[in-house]
């Protein structure tokens, strides 16, 4: 049996070797340490879709506890909303208008109607369609009047003591199209549940006015004040939109990583342009069955160059045909249901996304 001689060189080589792989993985600890700002939670080699699983996807209890939450907040405005508006605009509408307004539906939208909710965290638009309100331009007129409404219908809803299940709510923030609170509930195990909610008045314009196209050129024709209350109106096409875009399970885990990412390092967006650049960069890679890892890395490549984006979806309108549509503004990523609405933040903070996309792009890169 023969023994093998390992020479000097042989040992150098073995040497060096080892000391490259502890300084590469020195690196890489320290680049996991440094971009703890990216993800702090997140493990060194777990790949994005693990994290996600882990971390993000929220359970199917948590889920079905805010579905039959919401169930109870519409059911509950089905039956009280009716007579409480009779109650509040009877001042400001004549008896013959008056007499027709009623709910004609109530959309279910927000995170939670369209399955990109994350764990723990979950928001709702509840878009109520009125009957007896022709126009955008008389439902500006009253809103004040609808939205006092509803805070009373809310008061009541928590204090008569007839829905055990709503034990408070508060207001996050005075809008003059909307009444956004957080509610806090018991569910069905007795624990306290917490949701927020956006009760948002609108009228069925697309039955209303006839046509897509001539929604557009009234809003083009309207002063930008009047043009901001058609947005819940509009709201049917962009649910409608984010669901078809979406219908893959993956581009829905793309989306609940991409809130939870800028949740985590106080992004300056908007949930609903974060799932506009995820659709976008899905399109320009449409594929199904893609790496989360990889399409995470695209769309970190179109933040990082977000002070400079232009993004337009075709599927209702053509851009070109009206004049205030907000093309002139950059950066923009225009709601494809409303090319009045850019869902982009201003120069100031879309430098800021740019940086940490970079950032997150740098700690994606090291891992590989």
């Amino acid at each position: 049996m023969s023994l093998r001689v390992v020479t000097p060189q042989r040992l150098m080589f073995v040497l060096v070797l080892v000391i490259s792989l502890h300084v590469c993985e020195s690196k890489r600890q320290s680049k996991h340490k440094e971009n703890g700002s990216f993800l702090p939670d997140i493990n060194l080699w777990e790949t994005l879709n693990k994290y996600i699983t882990r971390v993000i996807k929220p359970d199917t209890l948590f889920l079905e506890s805010g579905k039959r939450t919401i169930d109870k907040v519409v059911k509950y405005l089905h039956q009280k909303l009716h007579p409480a508006l009779q109650s509040c605009l009877k001042d400001v509408l004549p008896p013959g208008e008056l007499k027709k307004v009623n709910i004609n539906k109530i959309v279910k939208g927000g995170s939670l109607g369209k399955s990109t909710a994350v764990k723990n965290k979950s928001d709702i638009d509840l878009v109520i369609f009125l009957n007896g309100i022709e126009t955008v331009s008389k439902l500006r007129d009253v809103m004040p009047n609808i939205l006092e409404c509803l805070e009373g219908l809310l008061d009541t809803l928590v204090n008569d003591g007839q829905q055990p299940w709503a034990r408070r709510f508060r207001h996050l923030y005075k809008s003059k199209f909307a009444v956004p609170i957080e509610l806090e509930t018991m569910n069905d195990l007795d624990e306290k549940d917490t949701r927020e909610i956006d009760l948002l008045p609108a009228v069925d314009i697309i039955k209303s006015v006839g046509s897509i196209k001539k929604i557009y050129e009234e809003m083009d024709s309207v002063d930008d004040n009047l043009r901001r209350y058609f947005s819940a109106s509009l709201s049917p096409l962009q649910l409608k939109f984010v669901q078809e875009a979406t219908a893959s399970a993956k581009v829905k885990d793309l989306i609940q990583f991409m809130k939870h990412w800028a949740k985590v390092n106080d992004v300056p967006v908007r949930s609903y342009f974060l799932e506009l650049v995820v659709i976008h960069v899905q399109r320009e890679h449409p594929e199904r069955d893609f790496d989360i890892d990889e399409r995470c890395k695209d769309v970190f490549r179109v933040l990082a160059r977000c002070d400079g984006l232009k993004i337009v979806f075709n599927n209702n309108y053509d851009v070109t045909l009206y004049r205030n549509a907000k093309t002139n503004e950059v950066p923009h990523v225009l709601c494809p249901s409303n090319p009045y609405m850019n869902t982009a933040p201003n120069v100031h903070n879309a430098k800021i996304v740019s940086r940490l996309a970079k950032e997150a792009l740098d700690y994606l890169d090291s891992t590989n």
